[in-house]
Parts: structure tokens; sequence; C-alpha cells
């Protein structure tokens, strides 16, 4: 459903008001923001603008005058440097519009600076404003009905829809599967990805690192699986490894100590197993 172009009905003008110093000051410098800022409307002058607003925010709006200090004017004007901001200061001490009483240190404390916002010469600016800014909206209002002259006998085309040649459908369907998928897809495999294998040495062949770091000690053999003689095998040669003879200089460790084989059991003590044996034995019959 296309829409009617129609000229939507025109406001009535809203007459603009005389500035006044019993205005607040709050309100005298966002009228003159709205006129274009008057005689302060220059590309040079923008921090000057940006320091009057942050100075209207640091004093109490209705008298305009008070205490504040240089750093807490810009803050609120946005600047880092207190210096610049002190030039746009006195930019506007040399035009007038404030007083300002440099502050300091006075016997060891610190004293801010005083300024007064002079709001008559304030609301003079705001009214000097409003037939700078009449002007100004009256050229633009020129200015745009010469250019749209030169559209006013053409009508309004809309612009038409160019149909999708063969095969471009799939391609470009093809390419934003592609792109979603790329986009929207994990880094990583959501399982995990396996571990990388480390390849171990032979079994065949003789551990080098265990040979290179003990050298006093037999190469380990090989290794099998539990439970088959050459495991019970290689068990019984390492324990035989460890229970030779080591000659070494310094004192033998625990680990390192050779292995002691258990004596048999006395005959008293064979005899006290029989009985605790035939014990157990007595107790689970019914």
């Amino acid at each position: 459903m296309s829409v009617p172009l129609t000229r939507p009905a025109r406001a009535p003008r809203r007459r603009l008001r005389t500035a006044t110093a019993r205005m607040r000051t709050s309100t005298l410098v966002d009228m003159l923001e709205m006129r274009g800022w008057g005689a302060l409307n220059d590309v040079g002058r923008k921090g000057t603008r940006a320091t009057l607003r942050a100075l209207v925010l640091s004093l109490p709006f209705g008298s305009g005058e008070g205490y504040a200090t240089v750093p807490q004017i810009a803050y609120k004007a946005g600047y880092s440097s207190r210096h610049w901001v002190g030039e746009m200061l006195a930019d506007l001490e040399g035009l007038g519009l404030i007083t300002w009483r440099r502050g300091g240190v006075y016997h060891g404390e610190p004293v801010p600076s005083y300024f007064r916002i002079d709001k008559q010469m304030l609301a003079d600016l705001v009214n000097s404003a409003r037939e700078q800014c009449a002007a100004e909206l009256a050229a633009m209002r020129v200015r745009m009905r010469k250019r749209l002259e030169k559209w006013r006998w053409r009508r309004y085309i809309a612009a038409r829809k160019r149909r999708p040649r063969e095969g471009e459908n799939a391609a470009i369907t093809t390419q934003t599967a592609s792109s979603h998928g790329t986009v929207t897809g994990h880094p990583t495999p959501q399982g995990g990805e396996a571990p990388a294998r480390v390849p171990h040495p032979p079994t065949d062949s003789p551990t080098r690192e265990r040979s290179a770091s003990r050298p006093d000690l037999p190469d380990e053999p090989a290794r099998t699986r539990p439970g088959t003689p050459a495991g019970r095998s290689s068990v019984l040669g390492r324990i035989a490894a460890l229970a030779g003879t080591i000659d070494r200089p310094h004192a033998v460790t625990a680990r390192q100590a050779p292995l002691r084989l258990m004596p048999d059991p006395s005959p008293a003590v064979l005899e006290a197993r029989a009985a605790a044996a035939a014990a157990a034995a007595a107790r689970r019959r019914p």
C-alpha cells in the first residue's frame, strides 16, 4: 500500500520571547544556544561556548555569581587542560560577560576563584541574536525554495525492483549459508579434540632415559601386560636387580638398600596359626 505524498500541515510559528536579566542563567544560555549563539557563533569560539555553559553549571542559576575553580570548570566543560580553559575564561572576561577574581593560596590555605556573570549583558546578547537568527532562517528558506524549483513539475517515480538472474539466487543462498556458519560456528568442536598421541619407545629395547639417569642400575626389562608369565618374570628380574650389591662411595639410601629374604616362621607361630584356623572353622559350623 503506497502512501500518498502530501505536504504536512504548517505548524504555527511561535513568537520568540524577549530575554531579561531576571531570568535564570541556565535559561539565558539555552535561549542563546537556540538562536545560534549570536556574536559567539564562530568556529574559533567553540571552546568559549563550552566554557560559558560549564561556568553557568558551576554557579547558582539565580544570582550567577559564586566561587569555583578552573579545574572544576574544565571537568564540566569536557576538557582536560585547565590552562586552556583559563584562556577561554580570559576571553569571556575580555568580552565583558564575566568578572573573574583569581584565587590562589593565602596564608597556607587554598582559596577558589570568584566569578560573576553579567546577566544583563547576556540578555542583550540573546536579544541581539534573535534578529540575526531570523535573518539566517529566512535566507535558508530562500535557498531551499530555489533548489526545489526544478523539482516542482516532476512526479515521484518509485524505484523498480530488479529481477534476479538465473542461478543468482543459488549463489547468494550458498554464500549466506557459508558466512552464517563461519560467524555462528563454534571455534572448537563441542565434543572436544582428541589428545595428541605421543609415540612410546619400542618394548623390545631398553629405555634410554633411564639408562642415562641411572647408569649404576641395569636396563629395565621389557614391559608387558600384567598377569602374563613375561610380566611376572620382569617383576622378578627387577627385584633381583635391586637385591644385587651396589658399590657407591656415598651412603646407601632406603630405596637403594638390598632386599633381605624373610626367615621361615617358628613352630610356635605355626601352631598358633593352626589353632586360629580351627577356631574359625568351628564358628562357621551350624
